[in-house]
């Protein structure tokens, strides 16, 4: 966690005080959305050598993770005080699905997702071969495999966030 006056890097996400009680806030990476237990919304389904597989995505963090730093950011002391948090994000341009072995990129899906906070996007992959043998291992934990990348529009500058997948499956959105 980095913490300064003005400025703060908790929870999933960077923030920073636009005045008052008021701050904006960017992900750090995107996040899974989830089952109710808890645990990333990915399912695969394997046919021989033919795969099928889906994954949703948000970029913002889950409702728990923004009430968390809504409250540190609003005590003082033994007071909690009442504080805004508005997405600095004022729009998503594009969600990529990318497969980066070997520092290679190749795009296996793209979305333009909700066009809303907190700007999901659910994926349906038909995988064969290398892609297939990627994703598993990607499932399995093994890093540098998929990423999951937004492009987004901040005060009008362009700016990736991403994660990698095998991250979500260890239960940390940004590796």
């Amino acid at each position: 966690m980095i913490t300064q006056p003005d400025r703060i890097v908790a929870h999933g996400v960077a923030a920073t005080r636009v005045e008052g009680r008021r701050w904006r806030f960017v992900s750090v990476a995107p996040w899974p959305q989830t089952t109710p237990s808890g645990d990333p919304l990915i399912s695969i389904i394997e046919a021989g050598a033919f795969a099928l597989a889906q994954l949703s995505a948000q970029l913002d963090p889950p409702a728990s993770e923004l009430e968390a730093l809504r409250a540190q950011l609003g005590r003082d002391g033994d007071n909690l005080t009442p504080v805004t948090l508005e997405s600095a994000v004022s729009a998503v341009t594009d969600i990529r699905i990318i497969a980066e072995p070997d520092g290679e990129e190749r795009v296996l899906a793209t979305s333009h997702g909700s066009g809303f906070p907190p700007y999901t996007a659910v994926f349906s992959l038909q995988l064969i071969g290398a892609d297939r043998d990627l994703v598993k291992s990607a499932l399995s934990g093994t890093e540098r495999q998929i990423e999951i990348r937004y492009t987004v529009d901040i005060d009008g500058t362009t700016t990736l966030v991403s994660a990698d997948l095998a991250a979500w499956m260890r239960g940390t959105p940004s590796a």
